[in-house]
């Protein structure tokens, strides 16, 4: 397939050498090179007086004109040789903008376009005009044009006068690369665009089809101005010019490259993200808006070299997007890029000579490159077509062996993740085991306090981290935190964080609650090593009523008090919330944990727990957030740590209702006897 299509581009670039080739000066023409004068009087009527036509005012005769719009009259001189003998001869002009009357010595040879109140331009047909030998004098003759002329008018700068067969053989050439070969192009492309849209209606899944298909009709709509002048009947008497270049000429091409990165997509099944879109989007109907509502065509005949260039940043984005799944592979993709490549080099071409260089008089490549690129994608998606036959013939035909060698696959497969899972059923049931091993069963019996509490896992390990400590029958601690993430990495943390805490609040017993965790963070940064999990958590010290209290991070713990059942949080004076320090186990970073003293009366309890119990939603999607926690702690009516606790729970459940936790859940009520 690749071959092909490189065979087909240099057919293509063979095919411009060779349309280049064959000059007029080799069929012994008379060239009208000589000096061309104008007038802005109409020479029949009135007093006219002509004027030198400057020679870079050829291609822009708008220039001579003052505003740009109106009738110019220019004409030049020649002299019929000798050896022509009194035949009829034939006077090529080329293309001449916007339209045109000639005269041969004052006598009317010929028209071209549509002059006001119902002008239309017929720049883009070939006038070529016969001269009888009667109007011609022996000695100087004058050819004489009338030229509408509204924001843009010119002249060819390749015209002669020849005998007839020549001038003819000769402006049917030029016809038919410039005109007829657009129409054959425009039939080719309706076919195209039918056959391609009867295959979405068949295949709807396969987009390409569908955006081929209207690459196709938005391209038969912008070249038919390259043959509109040579249908019958059209352009229609009515039809308003200035809407009709608005439309055609300046409109449709953004539509182009819109429709072309689109169909990049679909065919390399790629999608662009939102902004990429709307970005392709703004470069479409942007120009597309300034073109419609410009005043009239002066105007339009300016703006759109200079809107022209919007087109390049789709374009480019549409070469990026082929670059990239080439280097990502992506199957086809080289040949897509080889098939628009004539595009591209078309396209720079133009802007660079046209648009940068201004020079009018080389015809535009663009639509030569994109017919082209036409060809090959239509060869490109039939042998994607017949791929994907092939391959389901070929299916067909070895479906039984394919599904008996694919059901012995996924029979083995089966076999190894069943394995798989087994062994990963086991480890985590060790795994479960060996955590809950390190924790209390149920809450101590000690001195002064009534203890309740509920741990209950997601799933499998837990990394919340809860412990009491106990001297004898005395209550002299409390611990609850939360490792960072889930799964077993945060089990194994929580289990060497419960080791360090433990260690470390019996050693330092009789040292500041700050330093103790300071301690802490220093040997859990050290003991995990480059593990990333952290965690939050707070940290309590009992000494009779009177407590310390540490909140790294954590959740705020509430005081509900016994006299008048009042909930209040515990934190900093003018903190404004609860923490009073930083994480703990993040390497390189050293907090600064601050602690918080207060009493406890008797009845008096506290709320500790970890943050499924206020991050967790209920089926609308809401948090109940820890405004929420402390509504459920003051609505209470039990009067044991475990009624508390109680309460709590079933309050949690109904605002839930029903829906899974999200994270592990760890709630502790503790009361002061």
């Amino acid at each position: 397939m690749r071959r092909r299509l490189l065979t087909l581009l240099s057919l293509f670039f063979l095919g411009i050498v060779l349309t280049g080739c064959g000059d007029p000066k080799d069929l012994r023409l008379i060239p009208l090179d000589g000096q061309w004068e104008y007038s802005l009087k109409d020479p029949f009527g009135d007093n006219a007086e002509f004027l030198p036509v400057p020679d870079d005012a050829i291609p822009t005769l708008e220039k001579l004109i003052p505003g740009g719009v109106g009738n110019i009259w220019v004409r030049t001189k020649f002299v019929v040789p000798w050896g022509y003998g009194g035949e009829d001869l034939a006077c090529f002009l080329g293309r001449v903008t916007m339209a045109d009357i000639t005269w041969v010595n004052n006598i009317y040879i010929g028209k071209g376009g549509r002059f006001p109140p119902h002008e239309f331009s017929a720049w883009n047909i070939v006038r070529n005009y016969t001269v009888p030998a009667k109007y011609l004098h022996a000695q100087e003759n004058t050819l004489m044009l009338k030229i509408w002329v509204n924001g843009e008018g010119s002249l060819d700068r390749n015209m002669f006068i020849g005998r007839l067969d020549n001038v003819n053989t000769f402006a049917n050439r030029e016809d038919f690369w410039h005109n007829k070969v657009n129409l054959l192009f425009a039939f080719l492309m309706i076919i195209i665009a039918f056959y391609h849209f009867v295959i979405y209606l068949r295949r709807k899944k396969e987009h390409e089809n569908l955006i081929f298909a209207l690459l196709n009709l938005v391209s038969v709509f912008y070249i038919q101005i390259y043959f509109l002048n040579q249908l019958p009947g059209l352009p229609r008497e009515n039809a308003n010019f200035l809407w009709y270049q608005k439309i055609f000429s300046s409109g449709l091409p953004f539509f182009l490259p819109f429709l072309t990165t689109t169909y990049i997509n679909a065919f390399l099944k790629r999608r662009d993200n939102r902004a990429i879109f709307c970005a392709r989007l703004a470069f479409l109907v942007v120009p597309v808006l300034i073109v419609l509502v410009t005043p009239d065509y002066p105007h339009l005949h300016r703006i759109t070299p200079k809107l022209m260039f919007l087109v390049v940043p789709p374009m480019i984005y549409a070469v990026v997007r082929m670059i990239i799944s080439v280097i990502q592979k992506v199957k086809n993709s080289v040949l897509l890029m080889l098939a628009f490549s004539p595009l591209v080099l078309c396209l720079l071409f133009d802007l660079i000579v046209h648009n940068i260089l201004q020079i009018v008089t080389l015809p535009y490549m663009t639509f030569f490159g994109w017919q082209m690129v036409i060809v090959t994608l239509l060869f490109l998606m039939a042998n994607t077509f017949a791929a994907s036959r092939n391959e389901a013939e070929y299916l067909n035909e070895h479906l039984e062996k394919e599904v008996a060698d694919r059901t012995r696959e996924l029979s083995e497969s089966n076999t190894q993740l069943e394995a798989a899972k087994f062994r990963a059923d086991r480890d985590m049931d060790l795994a479960v085991h060996v955590q809950r091993s390190f924790y209390m069963d149920k809450p101590p019996m000690v001195n002064g306090w009534d203890i309740a509490y509920i741990f209950q896992p997601m799933s499998g390990v837990s990394g919340d981290l809860y412990d009491f400590y106990v001297d004898g029958k005395e209550l002299t601690g409390l611990g609850l935190f939360d490792i960072s993430g889930h799964g077993i990495a945060s089990g194994l943390v929580a289990m060497l964080a419960k080791v360090i805490l433990d260690r470390k609040f019996k050693e330092g017993l009789n040292d500041p609650l700050n330093k103790v965790m300071d301690e802490i963070n220093r040997d859990l940064v050290e003991s995990k090593g480059d593990i990333e999990n952290y965690m939050t958590g707070v940290l309590f010290r009992f000494r009779g009523n009177k407590v310390e209290y540490i909140n790294a991070g954590h959740p705020r713990v509430f005081v509900r008090t016994a006299k008048d059942g009042k909930v209040v949080p515990v934190e900093l004076p003018n903190s404004g919330g609860g923490e009073a320090g930083g994480l703990v186990g993040i390497t390189g970073l050293l907090p600064m944990y601050k602690v918080i003293g207060f009493s406890l009366q008797p009845g008096d309890a506290m709320l500790i727990y970890t943050d499924s119990l206020y991050e967790s939603r209920n089926i609308d999607g809401q948090e109940m957030t820890q405004d929420g926690v402390q509504k459920m702690f003051a609505n209470v009516t039990g009067t044991s740590a475990s009624a508390k606790l109680k309460d709590v729970i079933n309050q949690f459940n109904t605002y839930v209702k029903g829906v899974p936790l999200r994270d592990d859940l760890t709630v502790i009520v503790l009361q002061k006897k």
